[in-house]
């Protein structure tokens, strides 16, 4: 659709309107001239001039005089700077040294002076990390103010959308699903998103069952398959129980580690990134099957990587490593399942994930539910702590809240 709109491509069917007159050929100019301006992800601005000549050079307006002194200069950007409550941006200073966020205010600031009425944007949350938010933040408000519409393109879910007036989503070019204002949450996003993901029920009560968890801290019943979200908002709290020892107190214990933890997907003593793909996924197993001089037989450890990835739907990997002697490069989600099938190897009864969603992001939040799908099917009920409320309610069949609020 961006292509479209505003890179010159022609759409298949259909007809674009701007102020209720049809779009011609050229797309593009058509909408600039009808007040709506498109800002990417990339940015069109000077890196190596300053912001006072780069505003100079995007508003020649601004200063009409091609020989004013960068004294004056100086002091008309700061008095715009100052307007869009930007004042915390030197005019002296150069681009290339300003945050992606900063660079995007300046992008907004040059739209709205040339009579912007509606800014487009494309997907910038990539590139934005949270503090910058904040200047997005204050930014939509201010074009707010002025009566300035606002179109955010994005392949992800952000909490900024909360403050939209409505949420439109989209898969394969079909609109799924609307969310106004008072229904955009991340929650509602998903089920729009993904309506084939079976939606799991929250708020049941604990019960007593055939399997009991207990550490010094907490103690949990559950049935086998069972998918637990143990919530706090001191993530410091849930780290330190996460390391102590976890005990079952009912249930027959079988072979193998029959808990199995998992801090988050980036600890480097959890992946070893220069160790192969099967060798990391059979490390926990190679005391158990190993031969007398405490070597592996190859063929054996190959296929038991194989199958712990099976049972994850994630044997994808055995193709795009098999030739691999390392993991280097590979991705947080990856790890995360890689880490799963490390622990498959040796059977485990529990699977105890600690703050998993600091890895995760709306795009991958869908594959880690498959494979707590996966995991409850094998009968391996799953315990998730986290301080994300949200994320645990819609990945676990009940959320208990703990430690320090």
């Amino acid at each position: 659709m961006i292509d479209i709109l505003f890179r010159g491509d022609h759409p298949d069917t259909g007809k674009i309107f701007a102020n209720d007159m049809l779009c011609g050929k050229s797309i593009p100019e058509n909408l600039e001239k009808a007040g709506i301006y498109y800002i990417a992800s990339r940015m069109d601005l000077i890196p190596n001039m300053t912001v006072a000549r780069n505003m100079f050079l995007s508003l020649p307006r601004l200063i009409p005089n091609i020989w004013i002194k960068d004294r004056v200069l100086i002091k008309e950007v700061s008095r715009l700077l100052m307007e869009y409550h930007m004042q915390d941006i030197s005019p002296k200073a150069r681009l290339k040294s300003l945050s992606y966020c900063q660079i995007l205010c300046l992008e907004i600031i040059i739209a709205v002076q040339r009579g912007a009425k509606l800014i487009v944007f494309d997907d910038v949350f990539n590139q934005i990390g949270e503090n910058g938010f904040k200047d997005i933040e204050k930014m939509i408000e201010f074009l707010n103010e002025k009566n300035i519409s606002v179109l955010l393109f994005s392949n992800r879910y952000h909490t900024l959308f909360a403050s939209f007036d409505s949420l439109v989503i989209l898969q394969n070019g079909v609109t799924t699903g609307v969310l106004k204002r008072d229904n955009i949450t991340f929650h509602n996003f998903v089920r729009y998103y993904s309506p084939t993901v079976t939606q799991k029920t929250t708020g049941k009560t604990l019960r007593k069952s055939v399997l009991s968890i207990k550490n010094r801290d907490l103690e949990f019943s559950m049935d086998r398959g069972d998918i637990l979200g143990v919530w706090s908002m001191d993530g410091d709290y849930l780290m330190q129980v996460g390391k102590q020892k976890w005990e079952l107190l009912s249930g027959k214990n079988e072979n193998g580690i029959d808990i199995a933890v998992s801090m988050n997907g980036y600890r480097p003593d959890k992946i070893y990134k220069d160790m192969s793909l099967v060798d990391n996924i059979t490390y926990l197993a190679n005391d158990k099957v190993s031969n007398p001089l405490g070597f592996m037989n190859k063929r054996l450890q190959h296929h038991m990587a194989h199958y712990a990835l099976e049972l994850i739907h994630s044997e994808y990997l055995m193709d795009r490593y098999k030739n691999r002697q390392n993991l280097k490069g590979i991705t947080l989600i990856d790890q995360l399942k890689v880490i799963t099938a490390k622990w498959l190897c040796v059977t485990p009864q529990v699977f105890i994930y600690i703050n998993p969603f600091i890895i995760l992001d709306e795009s991958t939040i869908l594959e880690f539910r498959e494979i707590l799908e996966d995991l409850s099917g094998l009968k391996i009920s799953v315990i998730i702590m986290s301080v994300n409320h949200a994320w645990l309610e819609l990945t676990c069949d009940m959320v208990v809240s703990v430690g320090k609020k």
